[in-house]
């Protein structure tokens, strides 16, 4: 259930837009706001291991797909691959939006690499 939610929270805010950068990141912004205030009001549900495991592990996979489409785009400058790091970014920020809220009460002091 846990899971299926962050999934879910964390894909919403990806969105099909070919806008440039600029509004992008403006609609980015605004999108990123109102998934936290969503996260944010839901009620604090215990995790399992397995959960705040798969958690973190999409984080990791959302942080990973950013930096290989920003290099993509580093090396080549198509602008394809401009538009999907800022997607993966939102992911990235929607799940951390999930451990954040989490990070006191279920995921401790443990914090692995590329998540803090």
């Amino acid at each position: 259930m846990h899971f299926a939610l962050a999934l879910v929270i964390g894909l919403a805010s990806c969105t099909q837009n070919d806008d440039p950068i600029i509004p992008t990141q403006v609609n980015m912004t605004a999108s990123l706001a109102t998934m936290q205030q969503t996260v944010s009001n839901l009620p604090t549900e215990p995790l399992d291991d397995a959960e705040k495991a798969r958690i973190l592990f999409i984080r990791e996979e959302e942080k990973l797909a950013y930096d290989v489409y920003q290099t993509m785009f580093d090396i080549y400058g198509v602008s394809v691959f401009q538009n999907i790091p800022n997607s993966e970014l939102s992911h990235m920020e929607a799940m951390l939006s999930i451990i954040k809220k989490y990070n006191n009460r279920s995921f401790g002091n443990k914090c692995p690499r590329s998540i803090c």
